[in-house]
């Protein structure tokens, strides 16, 4: 309900000037209002901002890690493939040293010779594949005439 405006001038001045007060404080209300919505909308804009610099950098961290696994799954396929070529090279090297020394036309000389070779070759294999055990007997078994016991080492 709206007030009546009193009859007389003094009446009105007092009504007025309260009424412009009422106004002055309902304004400062608005200004604060306004600027509350302003710095909450400010707020939300950087929540906003933050939350999609994360999410851009979450997605290039799986980028890059895709990236680093993929060349170290080439790496590791080229390494294997190195492994396997020289693994290859170990068994017509050791078959000819097989040959050699089962051979009974051989000098004693060339026996000799071929049995230095595989102690080497049986060197090297245990430098590159480890267990001086197992590269013994994968040597011994490839003179015995079973190559294929080197295969083992490049099963998955």
């Amino acid at each position: 309900m709206q007030k009546q405006v009193p009859a007389s001038f003094e009446g009105y001045n007092a009504y007025a000037k309260t009424a412009i007060a009422n106004n002055e404080k309902l304004t400062i209300s608005a200004k604060a209002g306004k600027f509350a919505i302003s710095a909450l909308a400010t707020a939300g804009n950087m929540l906003a901002m933050w939350a999609i610099s994360e999410v851009i950098s979450v997605i290039s961290a799986c980028v890059t890690a895709s990236s680093r696994l993929q060349e170290s799954a080439k790496e590791l396929s080229t390494q294997f493939s190195s492994t396997q070529s020289d693994i290859d090279g170990y068994k017509t090297k050791i078959a000819d040293l097989y040959t050699v020394i089962n051979d009974g036309s051989s000098s004693y000389e060339e026996t000799y010779n071929a049995r230095q070779q595989l102690l080497s070759i049986q060197n090297e294999m245990i430098e590159k594949f480890g267990s001086e055990a197992e590269a013994v007997q994968l040597v011994t078994d490839a003179v015995n005439g079973q190559t294929d016991a080197l295969d083992s080492l490049t099963q998955l």
